[in-house]
């Protein structure tokens, strides 16, 4: 069961998700499409690493955190398979447009991040509340 630092920290961590997915937003509004795509990458990111904390887990690695909630959260069901595709797509963006010479993420690919960045970010508040007013 979580406690007042995990929580706090489980929070601390969805509102750093919440502030990448705000740049997200400004950043493709600005035509600046690959950071837009980085910064929704980095929201899911964070967002995942916030459930994380809730069970006193933590991993170095971005490959070791999404592994471990794609295993543990999306297989088990305690999150909906499409936010499997959400992690999928971002972390491809993000590695695509950071690291390939000669790629340039578009508008729809921004577009598409940033909202489905968005549901996930809400899914994941929805569940952190619940386990966090739950606790006795």
């Amino acid at each position: 069961m979580p406690d007042e630092l995990q929580n706090n920290l489980s929070l601390y961590r969805l509102n750093k998700s919440a502030r990448d997915l705000h740049d997200a937003k400004i950043n493709l509004d600005a035509g600046s499409y690959d950071t837009a795509t980085n910064r929704a990458y980095y929201s899911t990111f964070h967002a995942m690493r916030s459930v994380l904390a809730l069970d006193k887990k933590d991993y170095s690695k971005h490959s070791a955190v999404i592994s471990f909630f794609q295993k543990d959260y999306i297989r088990t069901g305690i999150f909906d398979r499409c936010h499997g595709r959400t992690i999928k797509l971002a972390g491809a963006l993000r590695i695509s447009s950071d690291y390939d010479d000669y790629v340039d993420a578009s508008k729809e690919d921004a577009i598409e991040a940033i909202q489905l960045a968005s549901e996930f970010h809400e899914a994941v508040k929805t569940y952190i509340q619940r386990r966090i007013s739950s606790e006795p």
